[in-house]
């Protein structure tokens, strides 16, 4: 994933910053939530963000990334049943413990990478290439129906991991930052109307090219899986 910007971007308030931030929308209930118009409470979508930026890498303006997504999260019809989960500067063990302890039913990693795997942190701060066989080892049986790759180069990767989602992305070749950042934004929004994997991945698509980009990005598995709609099958009419 090459860099365009250099300059550190400051979050505005109302995000809340954890060792692994959880971002909740919307606020947690006081009481568990009712069953308003046949909406299945349990087919709500947790989205764990891992990103990975080590310090002998370039700088990717990972967080107004994360803050472009939340943003545009919270305008979606689905936003009450949408739980983003942020791991910034994430090390292989995040992953493992976050997996465990949030159980994300997507997989949404922004960083660097390269054919050889996913970049991410070692537990002395520098770089650790993640392949797809440890990789696809620690996902297989967690109960993920999405994994985005969000990196250069991740097809290879992607597709070894197609037994452990409904559908996973990744990409052909190296993705601009600003690339990179418009397709998490244009895909989300559309899952979090309703739509299924194939329309939000049609959308992202679509947005970088009109925004001049190149979308490098390819998807595998089943992508007519529309992770939210109610318990009748359709889509939130809001």
């Amino acid at each position: 994933r090459d860099a365009k910007y250099d300059l550190e971007t400051r979050f505005a308030s109302g995000i809340v910053l954890e060792e692994f931030g959880a971002i909740l929308y919307p606020e947690p209930p006081e009481s568990a939530p009712e069953n308003n118009g046949g909406i299945s409470i349990e087919d709500d979508v947790r989205i764990l963000f891992l990103s990975a930026n080590p310090t002998t890498t370039s700088s990717l303006d990972l967080e107004n990334e994360i803050r472009t997504l939340r943003r545009e999260l919270k305008a979606v019809d689905y936003r009450d049943r949408i739980e983003l989960i942020w791991a910034p500067a994430a090390r292989p063990d995040d992953l493992i413990e976050i997996l465990r302890s949030k159980r994300p039913n997507v997989l949404h990693f922004s960083g660097h990478g390269s054919k050889d795997g996913i970049f991410m942190r070692s537990a002395s701060d520098d770089l650790v290439v993640v392949d797809a066989k440890p990789l696809r080892r620690a996902l297989k049986d967690r109960g993920l129906k999405l994994v985005v790759l969000n990196s250069c180069f991740s097809e290879s990767q992607g597709a070894r991991l197609s037994d452990v989602a409904t559908a996973v992305v990744g990409t052909t070749d190296a993705v601009r930052d600003v690339d990179a950042q418009q397709f998490s934004k244009a895909f989300y929004r559309t899952i979090g109307n309703g739509h299924s994997i194939q329309d939000a991945f049609r959308d992202a698509g679509d947005s970088i090219e009109l925004e001049g980009g190149v979308d490098v990005f390819r998807s595998f598995g089943d992508l007519s899986l529309v992770l939210l709609k109610d318990n009748r099958g359709s889509a939130c009419s809001n």
